[in-house]
């Protein structure tokens, strides 16, 4: 499902961060690494009271943005983040994930070729705060394109993906009502994909993406 393209439309990867200094550096570098290059990086920290601004500034000159709240908001962070992204697509990167350097090219590369396409999803492992992986199986035996109103029912029963594991089109994002930060935390990702699936379709890579 992989799909090369010449034109790069700009990429968003808008992340939060509240206390997540240990892993925010190497989450962040993951996102500059991407072999797509047509990226801005939007950092929204929530009043951290770690170096959290002191790591995420060392990336200034490599052109990621940062934004602090002058208090902890909760969910509501995610209406700033969401908000502050100017590209057409975009991915919510937690700062204790880690991106596949070519996850957003691989994604983005689907989505040009089909436009009814409003998020793709990939696979990922797990990695502890020692750097230990554990190999994760995936939820599907094969990558696929399908109308998004066919996931519904495993959006609704089962949690197959974080936000990280996404490249979402903005333009379906704003159709469903980008997050809704009433939800609790735990279910934001699940109730906003849901919500896609009801107005695009759904791309899925059995690729591991993310950590």
């Amino acid at each position: 499902m992989e799909v090369k393209m010449e034109h790069q439309p700009l990429v968003s990867i808008i992340m939060p961060n509240y206390n997540h200094s240990m892993y925010l550096e190497q989450s962040i570098q993951s996102a500059l690494n991407q072999t797509y290059s047509n990226i801005e990086v939007i950092v929204n920290d929530n009043a951290s009271s770690d170096n959290s601004i002191a790591v995420a500034k060392k990336y200034i000159d490599r052109g990621v943005i940062i934004n602090k709240n002058p208090q902890n908001i909760y969910n509501f962070n995610y209406d700033i983040l969401d908000d502050s992204v100017n590209g057409k697509y975009f991915v919510l990167l937690c700062a204790d994930d880690i991106l596949k350097e070519d996850f957003v090219e691989n994604a983005v590369g689907i989505m040009e070729k089909y436009p009814e396409i409003g998020f793709v999803h990939g696979e990922r492992d797990y990695i502890d705060e020692n750097g230990r992986i554990t190999e994760l199986d995936p939820f599907f035996n094969c990558s696929f394109r399908v109308k998004g109103e066919e996931m519904l029912p495993i959006f609704t029963l089962t949690d197959i993906g974080q936000s990280a594991q996404a490249v979402i089109r903005t333009s379906a994002f704003i159709q469903a009502g980008k997050h809704d930060t009433q939800s609790d935390h735990l279910n934001i990702d699940r109730e906003q994909w849901f919500r896609l699936a009801m107005v695009s379709d759904y791309a899925y890579m059995r690729k591991k993406i993310a950590l």
